[in-house]
């Protein structure tokens, strides 16, 4: 009986040796893998406001401030001018101060050409010069000032010689003191400034002018020839 008892001793310590080695069961994982079916959760960012578009700035005309198209110039001032006559007779010369005016209608061509009708003149109480007319007016740069051109015509002279010079002084004139001189030959003139803008087609400006003529014989037929020269400063007013 004791031997039964020892046996059974052992039987119950064995089972509860057993169940205490038991290993434990696995431990559910803390951090399990996310579900593949999951979608991530992007961080929000913080909105900006909008600020309004600044608008493009206006599309200037393309013949603004360019010169081109029609050509419209009218010049006025004051002037200097000369008259000298060769005749059998002593030399005569005629001068003075007078006011000296062009007017000049045309177009432009390519490369800031600008081809017109023009008329310019020097007129006072004791003769008058003018020359009538082509112009050409060149702007190197179509978008700025300055200009140079040149008209040919015909030129016309007039003088009162009752006003004239002769030379050699108190040769003694030969001149009718109410003869009026008068004369046509090849004018040419030319002209250079600068022109400021003022509005998009027009201009005012200052410019530079002189003329002259090829010797003019005398209508009247008394052997006499006219040289005729004048220069100026003249203002400027200018569509174009």
């Amino acid at each position: 009986m004791r031997e039964g008892f020892v046996a059974l001793s052992l039987g119950v310590s064995g089972v509860a040796f057993a169940q205490e080695t038991a290993a434990p069961p696995a431990p559910e994982q803390a951090n399990a893998a996310p579900s593949a079916s999951a979608s991530p959760i992007a961080p929000s960012t913080p909105s900006t406001p909008s600020t309004p578009s600044t608008p493009p700035p206006p599309i200037r005309p393309h013949d603004h401030y360019r010169h081109d198209g029609f050509y419209l110039r009218y010049a006025a001032g004051a002037a200097f001018w000369q008259i000298a006559g060769t005749a059998p007779s002593p030399p005569f010369s005629l001068s003075g101060g007078g006011f000296a005016e062009i007017l000049a209608i045309g177009g432009t061509i390519p490369n800031g050409f600008v081809i017109a009708g023009a008329a310019s003149a020097v007129i006072s109480s004791s003769g008058a010069i003018g020359n009538y007319g082509v112009l050409v007016d060149w702007f190197p740069d179509a978008q700025g000032g300055w200009h140079i051109g040149g008209l040919l015509g015909l030129g016309l002279v007039r003088t009162n010689a009752s006003m004239a010079v002769a030379y050699p002084i108190g040769g003694g004139s030969t001149i009718p003191g109410d003869a009026s001189l008068r004369g046509l030959g090849l004018g040419v003139t030319v002209l250079g400034g600068y022109d400021q803008w003022i509005t998009p087609q027009c201009s005012l400006g200052l410019a530079a002018i002189a003329s002259t003529m090829t010797p003019a014989d005398n209508q009247d037929g008394s052997g006499y020839q006219l040289s005729p020269l004048w220069a100026g400063l003249l203002a400027s007013v200018l569509y174009h």
